[in-house]
C-alpha cells in the first residue's frame, strides 16, 4: 500500500512539474511575442496614415522635430532630401511617366551625394575621430547604394505605394538620429557658426569621397561600378542641360523687362 502510494504522489508530482512547465512556456510566449504583435500594429498604422497623407495631397514624408540637428548646414540638406524622397513616393501614388520618376530619384541622388560629400569633408577638414568618422561613411556608402537599387526598381517597376513610403519614410531617420546627430554635436564645438550656417549646393554632382572608394575598392563588382558610372555620366549631363536652360530662360526674362521699361 505505501509503495503504491508513494508511486501515486510521484505521477502527482511529475504531472506538476509538466504542467508547470507548459504553464512557464506559454507564459513566455504570450508576453514575449505580445511587444512584437504590438509594434507590428503600429508599424501598420503609421503606414496606413501614412498612405492616407497621400490621398489628402499631405507630405507622405514628413521632417519632424526630432530630426533636427541644430546644425543649420545639415538640418537644411536633409529637409531638401526629405521633401524629395516625399516626392519620390507621390509619383509613385499618380503613376508618373517613366521621364518625371527618373528625374525626382535623379534629383533625390544628386542631393544625398552632395550633402554627404560635404559631411565628409567637414569630417576631414575639422578632424573628426577617425573610429567614428569610418562608421559614418560606410553609413553614406550603404544609404546611397540603397537609394541607387531603389531607382532601378522605380524605373523598371513601379513599386506600390506602401513599399515606396517604407522605403522612403525609414531611409535617414536612424542614420539622422545617430550618426548625423554625432557629427552636429562634434561641428557644434569645433566649427564656427557662420562655417555651419553655409547652405549645400545642390546643382553640380558631388561624389562622395567614401562612395569613391568604395566603388574603386574590392567589396564593390564591376557591374555595379559600371552602373554607377553610367548613372552619374547621365545625370551630369542632364544637370547641364537643365542649367543651361535655366539660365536661357533668365537671359530672356531679362531681355523682356528691358525690353517693357
Amino acid at each position: 500500500m505505501d509503495s503504491y502510494s508513494q508511486q501515486y504522489n510521484t505521477i502527482l508530482l511529475v504531472l506538476f512539474i509538466v504542467i508547470s512547465i507548459l504553464i512557464i512556456i506559454l507564459s513566455l510566449i504570450f508576453f514575449v511575442t505580445l511587444p512584437i504583435q504590438l509594434i507590428q500594429i503600429a508599424d501598420r498604422t503609421a503606414h496606413i496614415e501614412l498612405i492616407g497623407k497621400v490621398k489628402n495631397e499631405e507630405d507622405i514624408v514628413v521632417w519632424t522635430e526630432d530630426l533636427n540637428t541644430s546644425v543649420k548646414r545639415i538640418d537644411d540638406a536633409l529637409q531638401a532630401i526629405t521633401k524629395t524622397l516625399s516626392n519620390a513616393v507621390r509619383c509613385v501614388d499618380y503613376k508618373e511617366d517613366k521621364e518625371v520618376v527618373i528625374e525626382v530619384m535623379d534629383e533625390l541622388i544628386v542631393q544625398l551625394m552632395a550633402h554627404q560629400t560635404d559631411e565628409e569633408e567637414l569630417m576631414q577638414k575639422y578632424k573628426f575621430p577617425s573610429s567614428l568618422e569610418l562608421a559614418h561613411k560606410s553609413a553614406h556608402v550603404s544609404i546611397i547604394r540603397k537609394v541607387i537599387s531603389f531607382h532601378d526598381e522605380m524605373v523598371k517597376s513601379m513599386p506600390s505605394v506602401n513599399e515606396s513610403i517604407i522605403f522612403c519614410s525609414t531611409l535617414l531617420p536612424s542614420h539622422i538620429h545617430s550618426q548625423d546627430a554625432e557629427l552636429a554635436l562634434f561641428l557644434s564645438e569645433k566649427v564656427p557658426k557662420d562655417v555651419l550656417d553655409r547652405e549645400v549646393v545642390f546643382n553640380e554632382v558631388r561624389i562622395p569621397p567614401s562612395l569613391d572608394a568604395f566603388n574603386n575598392g574590392p567589396n564593390a563588382s564591376m557591374i555595379e561600378k559600371i552602373q554607377f558610372d553610367k548613372l552619374i555620366d547621365r545625370i551630369k549631363e542632364e544637370l547641364e542641360e537643365r542649367l543651361q536652360y535655366e539660365k536661357e530662360e533668365e537671359l530672356k526674362q531679362e531681355e523682356q523687362q528691358k525690353a517693357q521699361s
